[in-house]
């Protein structure tokens, strides 16, 4: 269930910032977002369980703050680190039910 609540809470997350970034367009206010993979943080121990996946490895924060920081720049909506997460939710997007078939045999 942990898994869940965290998924939909970043889901949830995604979709405020979108309605924000719309609600502000034309202000000259930006709303970015990271999404970013497994990043190598404390909160693995806090929660009892190692993260035992060899595949994605964690990112340092330092990368995923460097990312979020040139996103910001640009002026960017999204940035997904690293960036072939962005092709998971293309498909997730597109095709929902083959990206939760892949998502069960690839976790």
């Amino acid at each position: 269930m942990i898994n869940g609540c965290n998924a939909a809470t970043k889901a949830g997350l995604r979709t405020f910032a979108a309605s924000v970034r719309h609600e502000v367009a034309g202000k000259r206010i930006g709303v970015t977002t990271l999404l970013p993979g497994a990043v190598r943080t404390p909160f693995f121990e806090h929660r009892g369980l190692a993260y035992d996946r060899r595949f994605p490895r964690p990112l340092a924060p330092a990368k995923a703050a460097t990312a979020l920081l040139w996103a910001v720049e640009r002026g960017d909506p999204e940035v997904f680190v690293p960036r072939w997460l962005a092709v998971a939710a293309r498909v997730q997007g597109a095709a929902p039910e083959l990206f939760h078939r892949l998502a069960q045999r690839f976790g």
